[in-house]
Protein backbone atom coordinates (compact mmCIF):
# COMPACT_ATOMS: atom_id res chain seq x y z
CA UNK A 1 0.00 0.00 0.00
CA UNK A 2 1.72 3.16 -0.66
CA UNK A 3 2.17 6.04 1.44
CA UNK A 4 -0.53 8.94 1.86
CA UNK A 5 -0.02 11.74 4.15
CA UNK A 6 -2.47 14.74 4.63
CA UNK A 7 -0.96 17.90 5.83
CA UNK A 8 -4.33 20.22 6.80
CA UNK A 9 -2.47 23.69 6.87
CA UNK A 10 -0.65 26.09 4.69
CA UNK A 11 3.27 24.86 4.64
CA UNK A 12 6.01 24.93 2.35
CA UNK A 13 7.29 21.30 0.69
CA UNK A 14 10.95 22.03 -0.04
CA UNK A 15 11.62 18.68 -2.29
CA UNK A 16 14.95 17.55 -3.78
CA UNK A 17 13.33 15.21 -7.08
CA UNK A 18 15.02 13.55 -9.13
CA UNK A 19 15.20 14.39 -13.06
CA UNK A 20 12.11 12.92 -14.58
CA UNK A 21 8.93 13.95 -16.42
CA UNK A 22 6.74 15.87 -13.54
CA UNK A 23 3.34 17.37 -14.49
CA UNK A 24 1.37 20.00 -12.84
CA UNK A 25 -2.42 20.50 -13.74
CA UNK A 26 -5.82 21.60 -12.27
CA UNK A 27 -8.03 19.07 -12.89
CA UNK A 28 -10.51 21.57 -10.74
CA UNK A 29 -10.97 25.16 -9.69
CA UNK A 30 -10.34 23.37 -6.33
CA UNK A 31 -7.68 21.18 -6.70
CA UNK A 32 -3.83 21.48 -8.07
CA UNK A 33 -2.26 17.73 -9.09
CA UNK A 34 1.71 17.45 -9.34
CA UNK A 35 2.14 13.85 -11.06
CA UNK A 36 5.74 12.29 -11.86
CA UNK A 37 7.32 9.36 -13.24
CA UNK A 38 8.82 8.46 -10.17
CA UNK A 39 6.08 7.15 -7.54
CA UNK A 40 4.94 10.70 -6.05
CA UNK A 41 1.66 12.40 -6.60
CA UNK A 42 0.77 15.62 -4.90
CA UNK A 43 -2.40 16.81 -4.25
CA UNK A 44 -3.17 20.52 -3.46
CA UNK A 45 -7.06 20.92 -2.13
CA UNK A 46 -7.61 24.83 -2.67
CA UNK A 47 -11.79 25.05 -1.37
CA UNK A 48 -12.54 25.54 1.42
CA UNK A 49 -8.91 26.12 2.96
CA UNK A 50 -5.44 24.52 1.57
CA UNK A 51 -4.96 20.86 2.37
CA UNK A 52 -2.11 18.87 0.66
CA UNK A 53 -1.99 15.57 0.17
CA UNK A 54 1.13 13.47 0.16
CA UNK A 55 1.03 9.73 -1.59
CA UNK A 56 4.02 8.02 -2.25
CA UNK A 57 5.04 4.74 -3.85
CA UNK A 58 5.60 1.22 -2.19
CA UNK A 59 9.12 1.14 -3.02
CA UNK A 60 10.00 4.18 -1.00
CA UNK A 61 9.11 2.06 2.42
CA UNK A 62 11.97 2.85 5.16
CA UNK A 63 13.22 5.47 2.58
CA UNK A 64 11.80 8.74 4.42
CA UNK A 65 12.03 10.67 6.38
CA UNK A 66 10.14 14.58 7.95
CA UNK A 67 6.97 15.36 8.00
CA UNK A 68 5.66 12.35 5.94
CA UNK A 69 7.15 9.73 8.61
CA UNK A 70 9.21 7.03 8.12
CA UNK A 71 6.93 5.12 6.23
CA UNK A 72 8.44 1.85 7.97
CA UNK A 73 4.73 0.87 8.87
CA UNK A 74 5.26 1.54 12.73
CA UNK A 75 3.18 4.48 13.55
CA UNK A 76 4.68 4.85 17.32
CA UNK A 77 8.19 6.06 15.75
CA UNK A 78 6.96 8.56 12.59
CA UNK A 79 7.33 11.80 14.79
CA UNK A 80 11.12 11.57 14.65
CA UNK A 81 12.90 14.68 14.55
CA UNK A 82 16.19 15.41 12.55
CA UNK A 83 18.38 14.83 15.27
CA UNK A 84 16.20 11.03 15.75
CA UNK A 85 14.26 11.64 18.89
CA UNK A 86 10.96 11.03 18.87
CA UNK A 87 8.38 13.90 19.73
CA UNK A 88 5.19 13.07 21.72
CA UNK A 89 2.91 15.85 20.12
CA UNK A 90 2.49 17.22 16.56
CA UNK A 91 3.21 20.58 17.19
CA UNK A 92 6.66 19.88 18.81
CA UNK A 93 7.14 17.66 15.52
CA UNK A 94 6.43 19.98 13.06
CA UNK A 95 8.66 22.80 14.81
CA UNK A 96 11.22 20.35 14.57
CA UNK A 97 11.81 20.05 10.92
CA UNK A 98 11.36 23.77 10.42
CA UNK A 99 13.15 24.54 6.92
CA UNK A 100 13.65 28.53 8.52
CA UNK A 101 14.47 28.84 12.03
CA UNK A 102 13.17 32.15 12.45
CA UNK A 103 9.47 31.39 12.04
CA UNK A 104 7.94 31.55 14.69
CA UNK A 105 7.08 27.92 16.81
CA UNK A 106 3.39 26.22 16.23
CA UNK A 107 2.25 26.35 20.25
CA UNK A 108 0.24 23.27 21.56
CA UNK A 109 -3.41 23.57 22.27
CA UNK A 110 -4.16 21.91 25.25
CA UNK A 111 -7.55 23.01 25.97
CA UNK A 112 -11.00 22.27 24.06
CA UNK A 113 -11.36 25.55 22.25
CA UNK A 114 -15.73 24.28 21.76
CA UNK A 115 -15.26 24.85 25.69
CA UNK A 116 -14.82 28.61 25.03
CA UNK A 117 -18.31 29.30 22.90
CA UNK A 118 -21.48 27.45 23.78
CA UNK A 119 -22.90 28.77 20.35
CA UNK A 120 -19.73 27.30 18.69
CA UNK A 121 -19.61 23.86 20.43
CA UNK A 122 -23.51 23.66 19.67
CA UNK A 123 -22.76 25.05 15.88
CA UNK A 124 -20.03 22.02 15.97
CA UNK A 125 -21.57 19.23 17.03
CA UNK A 126 -24.91 20.14 14.62
CA UNK A 127 -22.95 19.87 11.79
CA UNK A 128 -20.45 17.23 12.19
CA UNK A 129 -22.56 14.66 13.90
CA UNK A 130 -23.40 14.72 10.53
CA UNK A 131 -20.21 12.02 9.68
CA UNK A 132 -21.11 9.45 12.05
CA UNK A 133 -25.32 9.69 11.35
CA UNK A 134 -26.48 6.36 9.89
CA UNK A 135 -29.15 8.33 7.92
CA UNK A 136 -26.38 10.23 6.07
CA UNK A 137 -24.87 9.94 3.03
CA UNK A 138 -21.49 8.87 4.77
CA UNK A 139 -22.92 6.34 6.50
CA UNK A 140 -22.11 4.16 3.19
CA UNK A 141 -18.57 4.37 4.27
CA UNK A 142 -18.95 3.57 7.73
CA UNK A 143 -18.09 0.32 7.52
CA UNK A 144 -14.82 0.98 5.54
CA UNK A 145 -13.50 4.60 7.55
CA UNK A 146 -14.75 5.01 10.99
CA UNK A 147 -16.26 8.26 11.44
CA UNK A 148 -15.63 9.00 14.93
CA UNK A 149 -11.54 10.60 14.50
CA UNK A 150 -13.15 12.86 11.53
CA UNK A 151 -16.13 13.75 14.12
CA UNK A 152 -13.76 14.77 16.83
CA UNK A 153 -11.50 16.38 14.04
CA UNK A 154 -14.26 18.36 12.74
CA UNK A 155 -15.85 19.71 16.16
CA UNK A 156 -11.95 20.80 16.77
CA UNK A 157 -11.71 22.34 13.65
CA UNK A 158 -14.70 24.26 13.46
CA UNK A 159 -14.46 26.22 17.00
CA UNK A 160 -11.03 26.40 16.92
CA UNK A 161 -10.94 28.26 13.31
CA UNK A 162 -12.35 31.89 12.66
CA UNK A 163 -14.12 30.44 9.64
CA UNK A 164 -15.86 27.58 10.91
CA UNK A 165 -17.49 26.17 7.97
CA UNK A 166 -14.69 26.16 6.11
CA UNK A 167 -12.69 24.18 8.21
CA UNK A 168 -15.67 21.95 9.07
CA UNK A 169 -15.85 21.50 5.40
CA UNK A 170 -12.28 20.85 4.83
CA UNK A 171 -12.58 17.49 7.23
CA UNK A 172 -15.78 16.64 5.52
CA UNK A 173 -13.63 16.80 2.49
CA UNK A 174 -10.67 14.56 3.90
CA UNK A 175 -13.61 11.73 5.34
CA UNK A 176 -15.05 11.52 1.32
CA UNK A 177 -11.00 11.10 -0.02
CA UNK A 178 -10.59 8.64 3.01
CA UNK A 179 -13.20 6.38 1.69
CA UNK A 180 -12.24 7.04 -2.04
CA UNK A 181 -9.03 5.44 -1.38
CA UNK A 182 -10.84 2.25 0.33
CA UNK A 183 -13.09 2.09 -2.68
CA UNK A 184 -16.13 4.05 -1.47
CA UNK A 185 -17.27 6.98 -3.56
CA UNK A 186 -19.89 9.30 -1.95
CA UNK A 187 -21.41 11.32 -4.51
CA UNK A 188 -23.35 14.04 -3.95
CA UNK A 189 -22.45 14.35 -0.50
CA UNK A 190 -22.75 18.27 -0.59
CA UNK A 191 -26.47 18.12 -1.35
CA UNK A 192 -27.47 18.61 2.60
CA UNK A 193 -24.04 20.08 3.93
CA UNK A 194 -21.14 22.23 2.51
CA UNK A 195 -23.11 23.10 -0.44
CA UNK A 196 -22.22 26.74 -0.91
CA UNK A 197 -19.13 25.81 -2.66
CA UNK A 198 -22.05 24.19 -5.29
CA UNK A 199 -23.13 27.17 -6.52
CA UNK A 200 -20.13 29.45 -6.93
CA UNK A 201 -18.63 28.40 -10.02
CA UNK A 202 -18.09 30.79 -13.16
CA UNK A 203 -21.19 31.37 -15.47
CA UNK A 204 -19.59 29.00 -18.37
CA UNK A 205 -18.64 26.09 -16.07
CA UNK A 206 -20.18 23.54 -14.03
CA UNK A 207 -19.78 22.06 -10.46
CA UNK A 208 -18.88 17.88 -10.44
CA UNK A 209 -17.85 15.41 -7.65
CA UNK A 210 -16.18 13.46 -10.21
CA UNK A 211 -13.57 14.89 -11.99
CA UNK A 212 -10.89 12.23 -13.13
CA UNK A 213 -9.59 14.03 -15.79
CA UNK A 214 -6.91 16.68 -17.05
CA UNK A 215 -8.97 19.89 -16.87
CA UNK A 216 -9.73 20.45 -20.66
CA UNK A 217 -7.85 23.96 -21.70
CA UNK A 218 -7.07 25.63 -25.39
CA UNK A 219 -3.51 25.77 -24.64
CA UNK A 220 -3.58 22.11 -24.29
CA UNK A 221 -4.58 21.25 -27.74
CA UNK A 222 -1.27 22.55 -29.20
CA UNK A 223 0.36 20.32 -26.78
CA UNK A 224 2.62 17.55 -28.34
CA UNK A 225 3.04 15.75 -24.48
CA UNK A 226 0.00 14.39 -22.66
CA UNK A 227 -0.83 16.59 -19.89
CA UNK A 228 -1.58 14.05 -17.28
CA UNK A 229 -2.90 10.90 -16.85
CA UNK A 230 -6.01 10.20 -15.27
CA UNK A 231 -4.36 8.12 -11.97
CA UNK A 232 -5.43 10.00 -8.97
CA UNK A 233 -8.52 10.02 -6.76
CA UNK A 234 -12.01 11.69 -8.27
CA UNK A 235 -12.12 15.15 -7.05
CA UNK A 236 -14.55 17.67 -7.18
CA UNK A 237 -15.07 21.91 -8.30
CA UNK A 238 -15.66 23.54 -10.88
CA UNK A 239 -14.49 22.84 -14.44
CA UNK A 240 -15.50 23.23 -18.31
CA UNK A 241 -18.27 21.01 -19.49
CA UNK A 242 -17.70 17.86 -21.76
CA UNK A 243 -16.85 19.12 -25.54
CA UNK A 244 -15.60 22.42 -24.06
CA UNK A 245 -12.73 23.88 -23.29
CA UNK A 246 -11.00 26.66 -21.28
CA UNK A 247 -9.66 29.80 -22.53
CA UNK A 248 -6.55 32.18 -21.40
CA UNK A 249 -9.77 34.27 -20.25
CA UNK A 250 -11.16 31.38 -18.06
CA UNK A 251 -14.30 30.88 -20.32
CA UNK A 252 -15.36 27.74 -21.67
CA UNK A 253 -15.86 27.66 -25.30
CA UNK A 254 -15.86 25.24 -28.14
CA UNK A 255 -12.65 23.64 -29.80
CA UNK A 256 -13.30 26.24 -33.16
CA UNK A 257 -13.67 29.06 -30.60
CA UNK A 258 -10.26 28.27 -29.30
CA UNK A 259 -7.25 30.86 -29.59
CA UNK A 260 -3.67 30.21 -30.29
CA UNK A 261 -0.26 31.16 -28.83
CA UNK A 262 2.90 31.77 -29.92
CA UNK A 263 6.05 33.11 -28.37
CA UNK A 264 3.03 35.06 -25.73
CA UNK A 265 1.27 36.67 -29.15
CA UNK A 266 -2.17 35.35 -28.74
CA UNK A 267 -3.73 34.66 -32.25
CA UNK A 268 -7.35 35.00 -32.59
CA UNK A 269 -9.05 31.58 -34.20
CA UNK A 270 -9.66 31.78 -38.04
CA UNK A 271 -6.73 34.28 -37.95
CA UNK A 272 -3.27 34.11 -39.33
CA UNK A 273 0.49 34.64 -38.59
CA UNK A 274 3.70 35.04 -40.50
CA UNK A 275 6.24 32.35 -38.35
CA UNK A 276 9.69 32.54 -40.38
CA UNK A 277 9.25 31.28 -43.53
CA UNK A 278 5.48 29.78 -42.82
CA UNK A 279 2.26 31.16 -42.73
CA UNK A 280 0.15 29.66 -40.43
CA UNK A 281 -3.71 29.71 -39.80
CA UNK A 282 -5.22 28.89 -35.96
CA UNK A 283 -7.70 26.54 -36.31
CA UNK A 284 -9.08 24.13 -33.46
CA UNK A 285 -6.30 25.70 -31.02
CA UNK A 286 -3.49 24.43 -33.05
CA UNK A 287 -1.14 26.45 -35.84
CA UNK A 288 -1.42 24.71 -39.05
CA UNK A 289 1.51 26.14 -41.10
CA UNK A 290 2.86 26.21 -44.89
CA UNK A 291 6.14 27.75 -45.92
CA UNK A 292 5.58 30.26 -48.47
CA UNK A 293 7.04 28.49 -50.99
CA UNK A 294 4.64 25.82 -50.83
CA UNK A 295 1.90 28.28 -50.77
CA UNK A 296 2.79 30.31 -53.93
CA UNK A 297 3.12 27.05 -55.91
CA UNK A 298 -0.08 25.97 -55.84
CA UNK A 299 -1.84 29.14 -56.19
CA UNK A 300 -0.62 29.01 -59.61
Amino acid sequence: EALSVLFPAVISLFVFLPIADISVFKPSSFHVMLQTSFGLQVQIQLVPIMQVYVTLDESYKTKTQGLCGNFNKVLSDDMKTPQGMVEGTASSFGNSWKANPTCRDREERLDDPCSLSVENENYAKHWCSMLRSSDSTFAKCHAMVDPELYYKRCTYASCNCEKSEDCLCAVFSSYVRDCATKGVVLSGWRENVCDKYIGNCPVSQTYSDQLQRCQLTCSSLASKSQGCTNDFLPVDGCSCPDGLYMDDRGTCVPMDKCPCFHNGVHIKPGKSINIQEEHCVCNNGKLHCRSWKMRSESSK
